[in-house]
């Protein structure tokens, strides 16, 4: 990229390899082994206005690093890595309208039932190498939940994220919503981040390069609660 401007595939890469914190690289500094990846990327209706970027993203983060597998949800999960490997955004599209037809599920999200098959999908290949990304604005809208009088309390997909962030490197979460708006309604941001996830508000690439700089500045921090 030109000076002055930021290159997101590398950003991205570079990003990952260092644990979120981005630094300058010594061209002569030894070449740093490309982590593991999988996205797990929420296509149910409450993302729907989303769903362009992230699609982006995914394909992104597959030309940035090679070992990278690929899955969508909503209630259940699909994997979508063949059609990662092809680098085609058309190619993707038509495997997630190709898993509608067939799986003929509704546009709701459950977490609980959708983490729950992932882990199952994913079984004996997620290990202390792989990074896992979520693109997710986490509103568990079916999922269960340990309900307190009348109020809705712990929702039991946390549980799930918590066995995630135990058996994987990292856990990250890209949340497209504004942070205002977390964790209100069936949002459980705080509980993900309780169970171990990290989170980060991203809706666009601008803010991802935003993210990208102030990691370079050692100046940002995932959401806590």
């Amino acid at each position: 990229a030109d000076r002055g401007k930021i290159n997101i595939r590398k950003s991205i890469r570079r990003s990952l390899e260092y644990g979120g914190v981005m630094v300058k690289l010594d061209y002569k500094m030894r070449k740093i082994q490309r982590p593991e990846i999988v996205l797990l990327c929420d296509v149910s209706g409450s993302c729907e206005w989303i769903s362009d970027f992230f699609i982006t993203l995914m394909l992104g983060i597959k030309k940035a690093f090679s070992e990278v597998r690929g899955y969508i949800f909503t209630d259940h999960c699909w994997a979508v890595t063949k059609a990662l490997d092809t680098g085609v955004v058309d190619r993707l599209f038509q495997e997630i309208s190709h898993w509608w037809d067939v799986y003929r599920g509704g546009g709701s999200s459950n977490m609980e039932t959708a983490f729950e098959d992932f882990l199952k999908k994913t079984e004996g290949t997620i290990t202390k190498k792989t990074t896992v990304i979520i693109l997710s604005d986490c509103r568990d809208y079916l999922g269960r939940r340990e309900l307190y009088g009348n109020l809705r309390g712990y929702p039991l997909s946390a549980q799930k994220i918590a066995k995630l962030a135990k058996i994987s490197k990292r856990l990250m979460i890209l949340n497209p919503e504004d942070p205002k708006f977390w964790n209100t309604g069936d949002s459980v941001v705080d509980y993900y981040v309780q169970a171990g996830a990290e989170c980060y508000p991203v809706k666009n690439l601008q803010e991802l390069a935003n993210m990208v700089i102030l990691a370079a500045k050692k100046d940002i921090t995932p959401y806590m609660r």
